[in-house]
């Protein structure tokens, strides 16, 4: 299961982001959350919870995305986020006031199914890359992203997130790679930066396109919708992968 929280808010109009925040911003919750959830989180090598920040300087407006994909976790979010009005970012000294909250629930394949409705016989999907992403192949960072990790990557987190209805069809996910390829893509290189850390990744734009059988494309458009709840690739539970998908006829 999935319950992606989006907030959305306002800052001072003399404050400015100049870099992603979604790793402070992480910092930024621990303290409302337990101490156990903190230790559930970080105990795990790939967390439940996975988030980031779009900001706006010319409007002083921002998004904050939060999705979790464990039951507890989700109720004690949603208590956090109801009964607190601001979240204050100490490193740039920026208090985000709230001004918005909604929640979405998504329960697996179905809910997916019903939103890839209307694009179930087209080809090609757009992801759309808004904040630094990052993909790794045998451990080595990719500079630029390929159909392949997009898709494993993918299928790794739906396992995560949906652990009643695993993915475990080795042949299925073979098809799926072999039959999607990049067709177009506007990408540039991005840096994130954590600690002490310079992580190399990209955001932007990528058009894949396919040519599978009608079952396998579903399967394929479920998966890829996932990413706009999960992201894509690594460290997407400090701010790094947030991702949108755009499909066309």
């Amino acid at each position: 299961m999935i319950d992606r929280f989006t907030l959305s808010f306002t800052y001072d109009p003399h404050k400015r982001f100049f870099a992603n925040p979604g790793y402070h911003l992480y910092g930024c919750l621990m303290p409302h959350l337990s101490d156990d959830t903190i230790d559930r989180l970080h105990a795990n090598e790939r967390t439940a919870i996975s988030q980031s920040l779009l900001y706006h300087n010319h409007t002083h407006t921002a998004e904050w995305s939060v999705s979790s994909f464990d039951e507890a976790l989700s109720e004690e979010l949603d208590t956090v986020f109801r009964r607190t009005d601001t979240f204050t970012l100490e490193k740039d000294s920026i208090t985000l006031c709230k001004t918005a909250l909604s929640r979405q629930h998504i329960d697996g394949f179905p809910d997916l199914r019903q939103q890839i409705e209307p694009y179930a016989n087209s080809p090609y999907t757009v992801l759309s890359f808004q904040t630094a992403t990052a993909l790794k192949r045998n451990g080595q960072f990719l500079l630029y992203p390929e159909a392949e990790w997009v898709i494993k990557n993918l299928w790794n987190t739906w396992n995560q997130a949906f652990p009643n209805t695993p993915l475990d069809d080795d042949n299925a996910l073979a098809l799926l790679v072999s039959h999607t390829s990049i067709s177009a893509y506007s990408l540039s290189s991005a840096v994130y930066f954590m600690k002490n850390t310079a992580i190399h990744g990209f955001t932007g734009t990528l058009t894949l396109y396919n040519h599978l059988s009608p079952p396998l494309r579903i399967l394929l458009q479920a998966l890829l919708t996932l990413a706009s709840y999960t992201g894509v690739g690594v460290k997407t539970s400090l701010g790094m992968g947030r991702t949108e998908i755009k499909n066309r006829e």
